[in-house]
């Protein structure tokens, strides 16, 4: 060996100098640090398959319960070497010091790892419960509390002054309360909701016709409040189930409602053609009504996919068509009532039927809708208002007249208007389109003698489903 490195040649005594241990010293660390950086080349891998998730924080560990044995539990990555091992990396804190333990990882172990982190998300979301309705279920709830169920209650409760009030208040504030903590764990849609909200009025009918049944009209007031409460406190809840039950969308809710809205208007419109002053009959026809209405409405589910805008606007023509045919016949001063309510009845049949005919093939949004009801109002307005103008102070009857007409134009120029910026239905309905071309059938006529003469189809079929 040169001795310039601090060794002696062959046969001569071997010892090193100080120097040359320093050097040697020097060299050997040298080749230590580059075997070791040469060994810890690493790159950073992912947890799931998607390379999304590079790291698991405390957060995560603790909702997928992935690293239970370390309790200060910080963060953990995943490292992948040049030869397709891994090396799990975890920071955790114990003893008041920041501790870091590197474990070897093969390509199974990774593999269950991933499959253990996505298993666990899925159950998660699955477990996510859907709450977007209830916002509106406590609105509805608190409304009715307040502005109902929180007058009754001192009244069925027979008590006064300042019993009273306080009876009020504790009523009011309990509407909130007692809802909230009762849906803090449910599942609450949007169509769970309405479903709620309707079944809630829906209900209050039924309460109170079945009152008027049992006693044949001699009720007191505090009976009256007691059963519109009780009907509409079990309607609401029937409704919330229902809807959930058949998950069912706040279009579909609204179909029901319409439908139970139609028929208990009709029921109580036969009655009134019977020019009867039994309050028994009245409430049969009523119930009887609502509930042939819920049937159709029911049978209306099918038909296409239905969005709250659609049934607004169903509602909204319904109205205008019940107010528009009994108001143009008041300035023919008929005396007999009945066609008055005969005119309502039909006026109100036809409304819907346009409605339904106006939405077909098409989702309205609820702004949509709103945009055109207002329009229709904006001309009720108007016309109401040019009547008052132009036709003499003896004749209210043309201001009537006058002002449904004008809710007509008005609403039939805002449906044009809007119509072409609707969406077309996203619902998977089926539908059978045919169509005849008989001008392809003459002119393949003209061109029969001609060799290149294209086949022309004279009817076209569509299926869609």
């Amino acid at each position: 060996v040169n001795k310039k490195w601090g060794f002696y040649e062959k046969g001569e005594k071997v010892r090193m100098t100080d120097s040359s241990s320093m050097k040697l010293s020097w060299f050997i660390l040298l080749i230590t640090v580059c075997i070791s950086n040469v060994n810890a080349q690493e790159a950073q891998s992912y947890f799931d398959d998607g390379g999304k998730m590079a790291v698991i924080d405390a957060a995560t560990n603790t909702r997928l319960n992935l690293f239970p044995s370390y309790e200060g539990f910080i963060e953990a990555r995943l490292f992948e070497t040049e030869d397709g091992e891994y090396m799990l990396e975890i920071l955790y804190q114990a003893n008041h010091k920041i501790l870091r333990q590197r474990i070897p990882q093969n390509g199974d172990q990774v593999r269950a790892l991933r499959e253990r982190i996505a298993s666990g998300k899925t159950q998660q979301q699955a477990s996510v419960i859907n709450q977007e309705g209830r916002v509106r279920l406590l609105s509805v709830a608190a409304g009715a509390s307040l502005g109902y169920y929180a007058i009754a209650v001192p009244i069925i409760a027979k008590v006064e002054g300042r019993a009273a009030v306080g009876l009020y208040l504790l009523t009011g504030g309990l509407g909130f309360y007692v809802p909230y903590q009762i849906t803090k764990n449910m599942s609450i849609t949007h169509g769970a909701a309405d479903g709620y909200t309707y079944g809630l009025f829906h209900g209050a009918g039924y309460g109170a016709a079945l009152n008027f049944l049992a006693s044949g009209g001699d009720i007191t007031g505090r009976q009256f409040l007691f059963s519109t409460s009780v009907g509409s406190i079990a309607g609401s809840i029937l409704g919330y189930q229902y809807a959930k039950r058949n998950n069912l969308s706040s279009g579909d809710v609204a179909v029901y409602n319409i439908g139970g809205l139609y028929g208990t208007g009709m029921g109580l419109g036969a009655a009134a053609l019977t020019e009867t002053k039994k309050s028994r009959i009245y409430a049969a026809s009523g119930l009887v009504g609502n509930m042939a209405g819920l049937v159709i409405g029911h049978s209306f589910l099918n038909a296409q996919h239905y969005t709250s805008g659609d049934m607004d606007m169903v509602m909204n023509s319904g109205a205008l068509g019940a107010y528009l045919l009994p108001s143009v016949l008041l300035p023919t001063k008929l005396k007999d009532n009945r066609i008055y309510i005969a005119a309502t009845m039909t006026g109100g049949t036809l409304g819907l039927m346009t409605g339904n005919n106006l939405i077909r093939g098409k989702d309205f949004t609820a702004s949509q809708s709103r945009v055109i009801a207002l329009g229709g109002a904006a001309g009720l307005l108007t016309g109401a208002g040019i009547a008052y103008l132009v036709a003499p102070e003896d004749k209210p009857r043309w201001y009537i007249a006058s002002s449904a007409v004008g809710g007509l134009i008005g609403f039939s120029w805002m449906y044009a208007s809007n119509k072409d910026k609707v969406e077309h239905e996203s619902g998977n309905k089926t539908s059978l389109k045919i169509r005849f071309m008989p001008e392809n059938y003459l002119m393949a006529s003209k061109m029969k003698n001609k060799k290149d003469a294209p086949a022309l189809p004279v009817m076209s079929a569509e299926l869609r489903f």
